[in-house]
């Protein structure tokens, strides 16, 4: 993470989480001010691995925000 002078950071994200178990969409809602720390947070936010919500007995996309809180150590 030595690409930016920051030492810490939050990227706030809207994740898209789709019916077929899949990270379909990411995007930042709030940049952290390192493009280092927000590239990573949308990597990691389209890592996810997770069984999809249920409505009616039914898998369904939901949206969701999602934050990632770095720290330089």
């Amino acid at each position: 993470m030595g690409d930016c002078l920051q030492s810490s950071g939050l990227t706030r994200l809207r994740v898209t989480f789709d019916k077929t178990a899949k990270v379909t969409f990411a995007e930042i809602v709030i940049a952290s001010g390192c493009e280092g720390f927000d590239k990573r947070a949308i990597k990691a936010a389209k890592g996810i691995k997770f069984k999809p919500a249920v409505k009616n007995g039914e898998p369904v996309t939901v949206v969701k925000s999602v934050e990632y809180i770095f720290q330089k150590y």
